[in-house]
């Protein structure tokens, strides 16, 4: 089971979230070598050969940081570098970037969340798509309301023609700061119709990661968090 976009779907775009069914995506906690398969069966289910396309990790640090790729990079899969990209949108001196920006070809971009939401963004006019990694760090330095500024400025996207996909999150029934209860895809739908995207143009996954132990890992549920898994989320086009 791959979790997709309905409104997405239909979009000259390739994009979907990995569940358990595909097994641990974290290279950094592979038990037994098996994440490197894992993302092959997953890829190969989106018919999607590693030897054909760039698959882009990006470096996620909690930053409010947005990165533009201008053109394909090498084949295969890459931890993405600052010298890798044409352009960082940095705020603070903090290293990484949780959002990325491109319309290149062959190209898919890559995070491996948890509880954290996938945004997935994608402009049918211009071709241009960006994958941001938003926890309650990003969303309240406003990473989402940022990633589409960075869209405007370096692609000309309008944000009402964007078509904005906010995958499985942990919601705020589990996740506390401060013993308060946070919406992530709450924040995220917030950023996003400040920045005049349109209501309609908008879906929130419904899956939460946290209570839905047969498909998703998660931080927050895990008692061993240094082994527990991560789900891969990409975005890209051929």
């Amino acid at each position: 089971m791959i979790i997709q976009s309905e409104l997405l779907k239909p979009q000259s775009i390739i994009h979907g979230v990995s569940t358990k069914k595909y097994g641990n995506m974290s290279y950094d906690r592979d038990q037994g070598n098996q994440a490197e398969i894992n993302l092959k069966k997953f890829l190969g289910k989106l018919d999607l050969d590693l030897a054909e396309i760039s698959l882009l990790k990006l470096p996620t640090n909690n930053t409010a940081n947005v990165a533009l790729i201008s053109q394909p990079i090498k084949k295969g899969r890459i931890v993405l570098q600052e010298k890798d990209v044409k352009e960082i949108f940095r705020i603070g001196a903090k290293p990484g970037f949780d959002a990325c920006v491109s319309k290149a070809a062959n190209t898919f971009l890559a995070i491996l969340p948890a509880d954290c939401a996938p945004v997935m963004l994608f402009d049918p006019i211009t071709g241009y798509y960006a994958l941001v990694h938003a926890g309650a760090v990003g969303t309240k330095d406003l990473i989402v309301a940022k990633t589409v500024f960075c869209l405007k400025k370096w692609g000309r996207v309008d944000a009402r023609d964007l078509r904005c996909y906010v995958g499985p999150n942990i919601c705020a029934k589990h996740y506390k700061i401060d013993g308060k209860s946070y919406n992530i895809a709450s924040a995220i739908k917030g950023q996003l119709l400040m920045t005049q995207v349109q209501e309609r143009n908008i879906e929130i996954d419904s899956h939460c990661t946290f209570e839905d132990e047969h498909l998703f890992f998660s931080h927050y549920r895990a008692a061993k968090k240094e082994e527990e898994g991560r789900q891969i989320a990409i975005i890209g086009r051929k």
